[in-house]
């Protein structure tokens, strides 16, 4: 197994504070509710490709 770091943008269509905290937890990088808005989807993939630097 490599040890891969990729980083993970959860998109669900049943978002709570609590499913959000469960994730973030579990490894998830960004988290998105649906439905998607192009403008914030654009923001997360930035904010991760910015912490991969």
């Amino acid at each position: 197994r490599q040890n891969i770091n990729l980083p993970i943008l959860v998109i669900t269509g049943y978002g709570n504070n609590k499913l959000r905290d469960k994730l973030l937890s579990r490894g998830c990088n960004e988290y998105l509710d649906k439905p998607i808005d192009d403008e914030k989807l654009l923001k997360k993939i930035n904010i991760l490709l910015e912490r991969k630097k």
